[in-house]
């Protein structure tokens, strides 16, 4: 039986907690009415309803630079172009190779912006190179909005390349970013 009451009153407690607006803030249950609540990263702010003026573009930032880490990210989950460029300036045998292959006067941080991951961005340098297809065209049609596989791109820069081939040859590319990572 104590226990019993003793139960009673914690689920009373914990209601009436739940109920009083300090708490009720987290991930805005309960917001109160005249109250605006705003997500900064994985925190909810609550702010008076007379507050107007809050920024929510530096919100959206704050939170994007929480959950990223990096204002530089490209993709859920892939490198930054920092980072590509990073890895592949620290290993010398790699940065000559490919400062050979970059059109001319492109930095290898500028080159990588927007690839998802450092083999993406060998691979188009490598197709660029094999088939004399410009590397920014290739780039675009592999990092853009509606991005394509670099078979694809190939297809779209070379209409005369049947599919097969132009698969074969994005194989051949991304055989050789691999055995450049070596």
């Amino acid at each position: 039986m104590k226990n019993l009451n003793v139960l009673c009153f914690g689920i009373a407690i914990s209601m009436s907690l739940a109920a009083t607006p300090g708490f009720a803030q987290i991930k805005g249950v309960g917001a109160g009415v005249g109250s605006q609540v705003q997500t900064r990263g994985d925190v909810d702010v609550k702010t008076p309803a007379a507050n107007t003026s809050v920024d929510a573009d530096a919100t959206a930032q704050a939170g994007a630079k929480a959950q990223t880490g990096s204002a530089n990210s490209v993709k859920a989950g892939g490198q930054s172009n920092t980072d590509i460029a990073a890895h592949i300036q620290s290993n010398p045998k790699l940065n000559t190779h490919v400062q050979a292959m970059l059109p001319g006067g492109a930095s290898v941080t500028d080159a990588a912006a927007g690839f998802k991951d450092q083999g993406q961005f060998l691979a188009t340098l490598h197709a660029s190179q094999n088939l004399k297809i410009p590397f920014d065209q290739l780039k675009t049609h592999v990092t853009a909005s509606g991005s394509v596989s670099l078979g694809a791109a190939i297809k779209q820069s070379r209409p005369d390349m049947d599919d097969h081939k132009a698969n074969d040859e994005a194989k051949k590319a991304q055989k050789q970013a691999k055995d450049d990572g070596k």
